[in-house]
C-alpha cells in the first residue's frame, strides 16, 4: 500500500506574506480591496483563519484596515517587497 506524503504546512509568516501579496494583487487588478471571503477563497482557508491573519498583519503594521468598513484592507507600503499598494 502506498500513501502520498502529506503536503507540508506553511508557516504563519509564509501565510501572512501570501495574504499581503494576494490583497495587493487584488487591489491592482480590481481597483478595490477584497472581502474576507475573497481572501479565504483565493488562499483556500477558512474565514476564521483569514481573520486571524488579518488581525496579526494589522497588529504588525503591515496591513491597514478601517474597522467596520467593508473592503478597507490596504497593504502598508513596507508590507510587501516590491513596492507600495
Amino acid at each position: 500500500m502506498t500513501t502520498e506524503a502529506a503536503k507540508p504546512r506553511q508557516t504563519s509568516q509564509a501565510r501572512q506574506t501570501e495574504l499581503l501579496a494576494m490583497i495587493g494583487e487584488f487591489l491592482d487588478t480590481h481597483g478595490y480591496s477584497p472581502t474576507m471571503r475573497d481572501c479565504a477563497a483565493a488562499m483556500n482557508l477558512s474565514l476564521a483563519r483569514v481573520a486571524q491573519l488579518v488581525e496579526t498583519c494589522c497588529a504588525d503594521g503591515r496591513l491597514l484596515r478601517v474597522p467596520r468598513i467593508a473592503r478597507s484592507l490596504r497593504v502598508h507600503p513596507s508590507g510587501v517587497k516590491g513596492g507600495a499598494r
